[in-house]
Order: C-alpha cells, then sequence, then structure tokens
C-alpha cells in the first residue's frame, strides 16, 4: 500500500500533491519516506560490496546537509524571520472580525480563516461548489491562495452575495466580513426557539451601533 501512495504522489498532477510548497499536504509521505531509508542504509550496510558499505555509512550524514541546505529555499525558512513571531494589524484586524461571528453560526469563509472558527462554528470554505447555506461569510481578500476556488472566481462570489441578501457590516484592512439581512426561514424558525440565541444577536447589533 505505501508504495501505491508514494507513486500515486510523485505521478500526480495534482499542484497541491506534488509541490514543495504547501508542505503539510505531503507530511503523510515524510514516514514512509524515512522508514524506507534506514531500510535502505541497512541493507547497504550489510552488503558485501565496500562501496554500498561505505555509501551506507555516509548515507545519514548527506540526508542531514541536503536537509539543512534546502531549508532556506522552502517555506520552513520563514521560522527564521523576527517577522513571522509579531502580531500585525492585518492579524488583529482578522481576530476581531472573527470574534463578531458568534458561537455556532454558518460561515462560509476563506481558507487561511477558516481554522481559526471550526471550533465553533459551522465552517465551510467560501466559493464552496455545493453552496451549503449558511448566515455570515467573511473574506480576506488580501490573501486569496486558490483554495477552494481561483481568485477570480472567489471575487465573482463576493460580486454576488448582495444579491443574495448578504451586506457588508464590517471590513478592515481588506476582511470583508458579511451577514446575511434576512435570514432563511429554517434561520429564523430556530432563533425563535432559542431566546438565547436572539439575545446574543441583540448585543451584538448594538455593540456594532454604539
Amino acid at each position: 500500500m505505501e508504495w501505491r501512495l508514494v507513486l500515486y504522489r510523485i505521478t500526480s498532477t495534482h499542484a497541491l500533491q506534488w509541490s514543495v510548497g504547501p508542505v503539510h499536504y505531503n507530511a503523510v509521505l515524510m514516514p514512509i519516506l524515512f522508514v524506507a531509508a534506514l531500510d535502505a542504509a541497512t541493507a547497504l550496510h550489510l552488503s558485501p560490496h565496500p562501496w554500498s558499505r561505505h555509501y551506507a555509512n555516509l548515507l545519514p550524514a548527506a540526508i542531514t546537509a541536503i536537509s539543512l541546505a534546502s531549508l532556506p529555499l522552502l517555506p520552513f525558512r520563514v521560522l527564521a524571520a523576527p517577522t513571522f513571531y509579531r502580531t500585525t494589524d492585518h492579524i488583529r484586524a482578522a481576530r476581531e472580525l472573527l470574534a463578531d461571528i458568534p458561537d455556532g453560526s454558518r460561515v462560509a469563509v476563506s481558507n487561511r480563516l477558516a481554522p481559526q472558527l471550526t471550533a465553533r462554528c459551522q465552517v465551510t470554505l467560501f466559493g464552496d461548489v455545493h453552496h451549503r447555506p449558511v448566515d455570515w461569510v467573511i473574506v480576506d481578500t488580501e490573501r486569496l491562495d486558490g483554495v477552494p476556488a481561483p481568485p477570480a472566481v472567489i471575487r465573482t462570489a463576493l460580486a454576488q452575495l448582495p444579491s443574495q441578501g448578504f451586506s457588508v457590516i464590517e471590513q478592515r484592512d481588506g476582511i470583508l466580513l458579511f451577514h446575511r439581512a434576512t435570514a432563511p426561514p429554517e434561520t429564523r424558525a430556530a432563533a425563535a426557539r432559542d431566546p438565547a440565541l436572539v439575545t446574543e444577536r441583540a448585543s451584538l447589533s448594538e455593540a456594532r451601533r454604539s
């Protein structure tokens, strides 16, 4: 099974499966290749050929040297940059706008903001081809990365939001927060059954007006 996975990823034409950029998509391959390298080094070390044993002795140092030399060329290089550990104005704006979305809400969100909401909201990626019903939309227009749709498609979808009943209630540093002005019938019914939800949304609206 392991060799099939490696072969599929090596021959895949999907950008997210064959790239050194989005490294987390290739993380599943690392244990397989690491164990394969250990197995190869052991087999070479037991070889009757002197050159094979010599190569096996050099293999760990070679792997380490190649890994260290490639770090400045790969995304991990940002770990050495002081700016990576700073909270920028853009990050602060994103956090504040995300905090305006009530817990339990149905939200369509741009890819890079999605992890901040998955623990407390029903999240779908904005631009989702399934068009799942949502009440909130938040999109970082400064960081459109082509997931789940190309940036041009995302911008077109943003332009169509007003016709779907959404309005911009806040925007900061290229981050847009939309709310559906008239909720779908099922959402209104749920709110009517849950006084706490009504109170929460009323408090949020009052806070914005003040």
